[in-house]
C-alpha cells in the first residue's frame, strides 16, 4: 500500500491493527465483527480512490456497502443462531431475532438511500446508472422478504446480488 501513496499505507496500518485486535480481543462478540468488516469493505473502495486521490464518489459507495454489509452479516446471525449458539454472541442473540430482523430492514434500507447519493447530489443523474440503482434497491428490498420469511439463505443471495448490481451501476458510470 505504501507503494501506492500514504494515503493507501495509512487505510491499510489502520484496517490491519482494527481487524488483528478484534481476533485478539472481541472474536467471542460477533455483532462487534460485523461493524469491522462492514468499514473495511467500506475502506476497499477508499483504497481505490487513493490510487487518483478522488475520494468523494468513493466514499459514497463505501457508505453504501458499509450498510449492505450490515445488513448481508446480521442476516448471516439470524440463519447461524443455533450453530453460534454459546461460541459466540451475535446481534440475534444480544437482542432479540425480532430487533436483529429489524436492523437488517433499516440498514438495507439505508443502503439504498446511500447508493443513490450521487443523484441526490446531482453528481449523476444518467439513465442507466439510476435504471441500475433501482434495480439493485429492488433486489435489496426482495431480500427483506425473505428476511420477513426468516429464509435467511435466500435472503443472503439477494442481498450479495443487490450490492454487485449496484457496484455494477458505479462502473458504468465511469464510462
Amino acid at each position: 500500500a505504501y507503494a501506492v501513496n500514504q494515503t493507501a499505507a495509512a487505510l491499510a496500518v489502520v484496517f490491519s491493527a482494527i481487524l488483528f485486535s478484534y481476533s485478539a480481543v472481541f472474536a467471542g462478540k460477533k455483532y462487534f465483527g460485523n461493524y469491522l468488516v462492514a468499514l473495511a469493505s467500506g475502506a476497499a473502495f477508499l483504497m481505490g480512490a487513493a490510487v487518483s486521490g478522488y475520494y468523494f464518489v468513493p466514499f459514497l459507495l463505501g457508505v453504501s456497502a458499509v450498510f449492505s454489509t450490515l445488513a448481508r452479516e446480521v442476516t448471516k446471525d439470524l440463519e447461524d443462531q443455533k450453530a453460534d449458539a454459546g461460541i459466540k454472541v451475535t446481534l440475534p442473540m444480544a437482542t432479540s431475532p425480532s430487533f436483529a430482523s429489524k436492523y437488517v430492514y433499516a440498514t438495507a434500507v439505508l443502503a439504498i438511500l446511500a447508493s443513490f447519493s450521487p443523484v441526490f447530489l446531482k453528481l449523476n443523474a444518467s439513465y442507466l446508472f439510476i435504471a441500475l440503482l433501482a434495480v439493485g434497491g429492488v433486489v435489496m428490498l426482495d431480500s427483506l422478504l425473505h428476511v420477513g420469511k426468516k429464509n435467511y439463505l435466500e435472503a443472503q443471495q439477494r442481498q450479495k446480488q443487490a450490492m454487485l448490481i449496484v457496484l455494477i451501476a458505479y462502473l458504468a458510470a465511469l464510462v
